[in-house]
């Protein structure tokens, strides 16, 4: 049986999550920057230095490709999606209404 006294208590998270569903990447002369959007508003901004974001771009890669090949499933990016919606945006205004 353990001592109560013994069990560590710790602080409740302090940890911040943040959904986006944009991003702005900026190259500046000394690092990087990296805006986070929800739809057209910025939420958010976050530097770097070039080695930590070509790290973060490695990894980040490395992580759906994983995901890709376990899953069998290529992800979409989201110029691939943009351009499907302007070709079926396109498709509907071409066909005639019923």
């Amino acid at each position: 049986m353990s001592d109560p006294s013994s069990l560590a208590v710790t602080p409740q998270s302090t940890k911040k999550v943040i959904y986006f569903n944009g991003f702005v990447v900026g190259i500046g002369n000394a690092d990087c920057t990296l805006d986070l959007r929800i739809d057209s508003t910025e939420i958010v901004s976050a530097r770097c230095s070039y080695t930590l974001a070509k790290t973060l771009s490695l990894k980040l890669a490395e992580a759906v490709a994983r995901l890709e090949k376990v899953t069998n499933h290529n992800l979409m990016t989201t110029d691939e999606v943009l351009k499907g919606l302007r070709t079926l945006q396109s498709d509907s205004h071409d066909s005639p209404s019923k």
